[in-house]
């Protein structure tokens, strides 16, 4: 999944914005995920019923966040890393849960979403004092 995610575009190198870059590489993530939509929406009902599997699978959804961030640009080691990796699980899954739902050709309603949270995080990134920056990979 992540290969298809960066296929042919590298967005570390970008000139946009961290949140602009995240919006971009979670909306790419959505779409490969498209085609996978009815299994996905199954798999996510089981984990009601099997809660061990859902639980088990948390290192493999902290890795695809973790990875999601770096693709930014986005530092994901660390205390802070972690942080971060938590805070973009949150986004994602209530992106996941508007997605589920949304079957427009253009995803308009989870990239409004996404956008909305990211822009949220922003926000309160920014205003915690002492804070330099979003935490670049080249840091």
């Amino acid at each position: 999944m992540n290969n298809a995610v960066l296929a042919g575009h590298d967005f570390s190198d970008s000139e946009e914005p961290y949140r602009e870059r995240l919006l971009d590489v979670l909306m790419r993530r959505f779409d490969a995920l498209s085609t996978h939509k009815p299994a996905i929406r199954s798999i996510l009902r089981d984990f009601g019923a099997d809660p061990a599997t859902a639980v088990c699978s948390l290192p493999a959804f902290a890795n695809s966040m973790a990875w999601s961030l770096e693709a930014a640009g986005i530092r994901a080691t660390g205390l802070p890393g972690i942080v971060r990796i938590k805070g973009l699980g949150l986004i994602y899954l209530s992106a996941l849960r508007v997605w589920l739902e949304d079957d427009s050709p253009d995803l308009s309603a989870t990239m409004a979403r996404l956008d909305r949270d990211l822009r949220r995080a922003e926000a309160l990134v920014t205003s915690i004092p002492g804070r330099r920056s979003v935490g670049k990979v080249d840091d």
